[in-house]
């Protein structure tokens, strides 16, 4: 793999290996908490009041980040048989077009998403120590990292594009 090029693309593969670790981190803390609960219920018969209500606000995260994570890897589901069949200049185009709708659905997840988790700042969750501020910082987040994904796409197509015109 090549080093990163431009300025984008080194805050783009800084934000990568965070969003990486964060994923993990929430992970395991999610395996912990589901394992602790089976254990503490089926084999000591004493459940945790908090664990279910923790591994459903870490899935919800986890989903979120799971989806930035394919938008940049692109393992999203998508049929490109006629994109592939478009001259390289209309297939740029579309693949722009596509970027753009992206970081525009994504620019107003972040503006609903903020609002919603500012209103929920001062709502505590039932039976943990935070807000549900918090759970739903994921979307605003989420929609942040779709926005940076968005403008590496189209640096990435328009390079690539403008490499195959000048080679």
């Amino acid at each position: 793999m090549t080093p990163p090029s431009s300025g984008i693309e080194r805050i783009g593969t800084l934000i990568d290996g965070l969003v990486n670790r964060l994923a993990i981190v929430l992970f395991v803390i999610l395996f912990a908490a589901v394992l602790a609960q089976i254990l503490l219920r089926y084999v000591f018969g004493n459940p945790l009041t908090w664990s279910e209500e923790l591994s459903r606000y870490l899935f919800i995260w986890i989903a979120l980040l799971g989806w930035t994570l394919a938008s940049r890897n692109r393992t999203h589901i998508a049929v490109r048989l006629f994109l592939e069949m478009m001259p390289p200049a209309m297939r740029l185009g579309v693949e722009i077009l596509n970027a753009g709708l992206v970081a525009l659905f994504a620019v107003l997840l972040a503006i609903l998403g903020t609002k919603l988790a500012i209103s929920s700042g001062d709502v505590p969750t039932i039976t943990l120590f935070f807000t549900f501020g918090v759970v739903y910082a994921a979307v605003p987040v989420a929609a942040c990292l779709l926005i940076l994904q968005a403008v590496r796409d189209v640096v990435r197509l328009w390079r690539g594009f403008r490499q195959g015109a000048t080679s």
